[in-house]
C-alpha cells in the first residue's frame, strides 16, 4: 500500500482517501473495532475529502502559467477539475450549474471555449477534463506539478462575490510556478531544498514576469491580500520574517490551497502556524476594531 504521510485518511501520492476500514486496519491490524470507532471515521472521511483530496496540476517552474481561455473561465475550469472526481469525467447538466452557478448561455460559453482550447475533451458523449493540465491519482506525467487542494480551492472561488474577484483567482495560480517548491515562497530558485540558499522574488518582478502593470502592483498586492478561506490569508504578504528569507520580505502561498513539497518536515508546520497566528491577530484586531465603535 502506498505510504500515507501526516494526515492518516489521505494518501499523499495519490490525492484518494482511504476508507474506514482501510485505515482501522492500518491503525489496529486484525484487532476487532467498535461501531463507534467505525462512526468517528466515516465523519473523519468525509471532512477530508471535503477538504483535503487533491488534484494535481501540471505545469514548468520558471514559465508562466497561462491558459488559453478567459481568466475567469480558467479559475472555473480548475475548479470544476478538483470537483468532478478521479475520473476527470463531466457529468454536464446538473453539476456545471449547481457548482459554478452559470446559467443555460454561460454554461454553453464556458463549453465552448474550454473545448475549442482543449481544456475539456469529448469522446462520444462524454466530456473530460483534459489529464496533461489536471490529473489525479499515482503520478507519472513527465513535467512540473503541484497538489492543488480540491476544498480549499473550491471555498476560495466560492468566497467570490464578483466577476473580477474570480479573475484575481487567476493571478494566485500564476504565482505557482514561481513558488519554491519546499516553501511555497516567491522565489528565483523553485526547486532550491537547501533553505538557506532560497532566493526572494519581490512581487513586482513577477508582476513584471506575467506582464501585469508594476504601476498597479500595489492595487493588486492589496486585492489579493483580501482573499480568505476560514479566516485564513490565501497570499501572505509577510515583511520582517527573517526566518524565512534573509531581508524579512515574503510573499508565500497557503500551503492549504496547493503544495508540492514533503508535507512531513517541520519548514511545512511552520508555514501552515505563521498562517494560522496571522488569522488570530487578525481577528483580534478585527474584535478591538468592533469595540472601540
Amino acid at each position: 500500500m502506498a505510504q500515507i504521510i501526516k494526515d492518516p485518511l489521505l494518501n499523499m501520492n495519490t490525492g484518494e482517501v482511504f476508507e474506514p476500514s482501510e485505515i482501522l486496519k492500518l491503525e489496529l491490524g486484525d484487532r476487532v473495532y467498535t461501531e463507534k470507532q467505525r462512526t468517528f471515521l466515516r465523519k473523519q472521511k468525509e471532512r477530508y475529502e471535503d477538504q483535503t483530496a487533491f488534484v494535481w496540476l501540471n505545469f514548468q517552474y520558471g514559465t508562466n502559467f497561462e491558459l488559453p481561455v478567459d481568466p475567469a473561465v480558467a479559475v472555473r475550469f480548475l475548479y470544476f477539475g478538483t470537483a468532478c472526481g478521479s475520473t476527470g469525467i463531466i457529468q454536464k447538466n446538473k453539476l456545471m450549474q449547481a457548482n459554478l452557478d452559470l446559467n443555460k448561455n454561460q454554461q454553453t460559453a464556458f463549453f465552448k471555449q474550454t473545448l475549442q482550447s482543449g481544456l475539456l475533451r469529448k469522446d462520444a458523449s462524454v466530456f473530460y477534463v483534459n489529464p496533461d493540465i489536471i490529473s489525479w491519482g499515482e503520478y507519472t506525467a513527465d513535467s512540473d506539478h503541484i497538489r492543488i487542494f480540491s476544498g480549499y480551492y473550491r471555498m476560495l472561488c466560492e468566497a467570490t462575490s464578483s466577476q473580477a474577484e474570480l479573475k484575481r483567482i487567476y493571478y494566485i495560480l500564476q504565482m505557482i510556478p514561481y513558488l519554491n517548491r519546499q516553501t511555497n515562497i516567491l522565489s528565483h530558485n523553485q526547486t532550491e531544498q537547501e533553505f538557506e540558499h532560497i532566493v526572494y522574488m519581490p512581487f513586482n518582478e513577477f508582476c513584471k514576469k506575467i506582464n501585469y502593470s508594476e504601476a498597479h502592483c500595489a492595487r493588486l498586492k492589496g486585492q489579493l491580500s483580501a482573499f480568505r478561506v476560514n479566516g485564513e490569508l490565501a497570499v501572505g504578504f509577510f515583511d520582517d520574517i527573517t526566518e524565512l528569507t534573509p531581508n524579512g520580505k515574503n510573499v508565500i502561498l497557503n500551503p492549504k490551497l496547493c503544495f508540492g513539497g514533503d508535507r512531513t518536515v517541520s519548514r511545512y508546520k511552520e508555514l501552515c502556524a505563521l498562517f494560522e497566528i496571522e488569522k488570530k491577530l487578525y481577528e483580534a484586531c478585527s474584535a478591538d476594531s468592533t469595540q472601540a465603535k
